[in-house]
């Protein structure tokens, strides 16, 4: 049974990741100037999709933190690394 959960978790973990480094570079695709909208539109989706599942407000609004300061953090590689640069990755 142990190992069913830390199988579970392990899935859910790389599914998370899958979803930020997708919608990353969705957004790194945008023009500089909209890549805030962007990221205010995920937002936006993840945390009424959240409420309609029925999580309180402070869980919906911890995750969404987390969330998108990670797709933050790959934008923020992805344009160290010489791309994103006006859309371009």
């Amino acid at each position: 049974m142990a190992d069913d959960q830390e199988s579970a978790r392990q899935a859910v973990i790389e599914a998370s990741i899958g979803s930020a480094q997708r919608l990353a570079m969705r957004i790194i695709c945008l023009p500089k100037d909209r890549r805030e909208a962007g990221l205010e539109t995920v937002r936006r989706i993840f945390s009424e999709e959240l409420r309609k599942r029925g999580y309180d407000d402070q869980s919906v609004q911890r995750w969404l933190e987390l969330q998108i300061e990670g797709i933050r953090c790959l934008i923020s590689e992805v344009e160290a690394s010489g791309g994103g640069r006006d859309g371009n990755t």
